[in-house]
């Protein structure tokens, strides 16, 4: 059964709170920076043309670089088709791939 939820209570949902319980905390902000990245890379190498890809690709350190290298060259329910090395290389731009 799909319950629908009134205007008034979308509006209560949105508005703002002063409860400090439901602030998102720097490294939580980094996390989905991090993840909304890697879903974006789903689209495969052709992705890297996009802007919004880019710039998240700058933002992360090398920890997390390498996270995502590895998240995109195994296989997973997320990722059927694991990135070449040479898309590898692509990702990296004027990043070292040497650790």
């Amino acid at each position: 059964m799909t319950q629908i939820i009134s205007d008034d209570d979308l509006a209560a949902l949105a508005a703002p709170t002063r409860d400090s319980s439901h602030e998102v905390s720097p490294s939580s902000l980094l996390e989905v920076e991090f993840e909304a990245l890697m879903y974006m890379l789903r689209d495969g190498v052709t992705a890297l043309s996009r802007p919004a890809v880019t710039s998240r690709l700058t933002r992360l350190s090398d920890v997390q670089f390498w996270q995502a290298v590895a998240r995109l060259t195994r296989v997973s329910p997320s990722n059927e088709k694991p990135w070449k090395p040479s898309e590898i290389r692509s990702l990296a731009g004027d990043r070292s791939l040497d650790r």
